[in-house]
């Protein structure tokens, strides 16, 4: 019996990865592409004995509340409510852990925000997208023309097309700001990233995982 392949999706250690809560869209999500998901506590001091233990086929980060994500961005010090100081502490965490999965060749994938971890890394500036509006927008997706709905609780940001560096191609973005980007993938690396992706329409959901197969195997 062929063993399963282990996705390890950052979470702070108060959450679970199921059905009752925001990780159980993971859960989901990476059953059906094919992946046994996992916690990877955020107060994990060592790396190394976690990926010694579990072998791992890709790490996850899976973002939430982009709220705290751009109060971080503006104000780091701002961040002072309990919920606030998780998210602080799991972004910490993630910021270490891109270094190390780059460094030692660990395929790394960030949905929606968990995207912008990744960016920063390279150095592209997270930014607002002040034209955006509640409701469904049009998407492009390496070609493809997707609906996605865009809640009022979300912070609307992306990255500028011209901050991209050279060693990542651009795979989303857009339809009515096409050089607004939602999405990026390392040109050599198992790495990169969608925004949005947890806000697609139900009929999405193969594309989704097209996609995430796509950062990951490049095809």
């Amino acid at each position: 019996m062929r063993k399963p392949k282990i996705a390890a999706v950052t979470c702070i250690p108060s959450a679970k990865l199921n059905s009752d809560n925001t990780g159980g869209y993971m859960v989901e999500f990476l059953s059906e592409a094919g992946y046994l998901p996992i916690p990877f506590l955020t107060n994990l001091n060592n790396f190394e004995d976690f990926f010694n233990n579990v072998e791992v086929s890709v790490v996850v980060f899976p973002g939430g509340e982009a709220k705290y994500f751009k109060q971080l961005l503006e104000n780091p010090k701002s961040v002072t409510n309990t919920e606030g100081q998780m998210f602080l502490q799991k972004h910490q965490f993630e910021v270490q852990l891109t270094k190390y999965c780059i460094e030692n060749d660990i395929p790394l994938v960030g949905l929606c925000s968990g995207t912008f971890v990744i960016a920063l890394h390279h150095g592209i500036p997270i930014i607002d997208n002040h034209e955006y509006e509640v409701g469904d927008h049009l998407i492009n997706v390496r070609g493809k023309h997707r609906s996605m709905y865009f809640p009022p609780i979300v912070e609307p940001l992306c990255m500028d097309i011209n901050s991209i560096p050279n060693e990542f191609e651009i795979f989303a973005n857009y339809v009515e700001y096409p050089e607004k980007i939602l999405g990026i993938k390392h040109k050599t690396k198992p790495l990169g990233g969608m925004k949005w992706v947890a806000h697609w329409n139900e009929d999405g959901r193969d594309d989704e995982i097209e996609t995430f197969r796509y950062i990951i195997n490049g095809n």
